[in-house]
């Protein structure tokens, strides 16, 4: 079960203490999270957006980083800055997830 972060960009996730093992001897974790402020059907149904960073072109959702998809689930590849595999602690960087995602 996830409690509440105690830092931005940290996860308490006590039952899975021992699958932390080693994970400090990596540079970058990748995070998977439900979007779930875009699961609705519109969110779903949205196929192509404008591109934030080149305005004026049209691309699928599928090759942006839009957060609305026909399936909300959402991954990033979060820089590891420090892991606790005592606590069951893993603090992350450069995150893109919504604060107070469900676990």
């Amino acid at each position: 079960m996830c409690e509440k972060p105690r830092v931005a960009g940290s996860w308490r996730y006590l039952s899975f203490r021992p699958a932390l093992k080693q994970l400090d001897h990596f540079s970058h974790v990748m995070a998977f999270w439900w979007a779930h402020k875009h699961d609705n059907t519109k969110s779903h149904s949205a196929l192509q957006c404008e591109t934030p960073y080149a305005k004026g072109k049209v691309t699928g959702v599928f090759a942006t980083r839009a957060e609305y998809r026909p399936n909300p689930i959402a991954m990033t590849t979060c820089k590891v800055l420090k892991v606790d595999e005592k606590k069951g602690i893993v603090e992350v960087a450069d995150i893109d997830a919504f604060d107070g995602i469900p676990s």
